[in-house]
């Protein structure tokens, strides 16, 4: 992604739905109802392996083409020019059609100088972390017991990858997640809470 200057996001739209069964896994897709028993014939949500199946279908899809990544239903793409990431995005685009895969407009971004894909925010700067999930960190009211500081925790480690040395940092708060009968906060080995 180094020297991106353009970005473009896709969605398929209804991702699952968009891939046809094979007609051999189609009786492992059986559903009694009042008016019969009926199999789907399309890839349903919910069986446990439909989002890595849909995944290594896309990533077939988009084999080949360079500056590309797909993420289950989630395709982006960069150019370090705008004649590249066009060409880029005719690529998938074909391809999509090529396999009769349908786009979800409404969620699609083409030829952005910045997108956010997967909690991240993508710009010619590089990748950095979405201000939003920074600020309702920022935003959070002091954690007063264990499951709030396991929820800061949890927030925080969602941007960890760009706070050099995060786990030196939030060592102390192993001492804090110990709560005590009550369920107050215990306090940590420096005294604070």
């Amino acid at each position: 992604m180094a020297g991106a200057k353009f970005f473009t996001k896709l969605d398929a739209s209804q991702g699952f739905w968009q891939l046809k069964l094979h007609k051999d896994s189609t009786k492992y897709c059986t559903f009694n109802t009042p008016f019969g028993r009926y199999s789907f014939l399309r890839m349903p949500f919910g069986i446990s392996s439909a989002p890595e199946v849909f995944h290594r279908a896309m990533e077939h899809i988009i084999e080949g083409i360079d500056g590309v990544r797909v993420y289950v239903d989630d395709i982006v793409l960069w150019g370090s020019t705008i004649e590249q990431h066009n060409k880029r995005l005719m690529e998938v685009l074909q391809q999509m059609q090529n396999y009769g895969l349908k786009l979800n407009k409404d969620k699609c971004q083409f030829g952005a100088k910045e997108i956010t894909f997967l909690g991240d925010k993508l710009t010619e700067g590089g990748v950095e972390p979405d201000k939003s999930k920074v600020q309702a960190i920022l935003k959070m009211p002091r954690p007063t017991d264990r499951k709030a500081v396991l929820r800061v925790m949890g927030m925080i480690n969602f941007v960890g990858k760009f706070i050099p040395n995060l786990s030196s940092k939030t060592s102390e708060n192993c001492y804090v997640t110990k709560a005590s009968s009550s369920g107050q906060l215990v306090m940590n080995k420096n005294g604070d809470d």
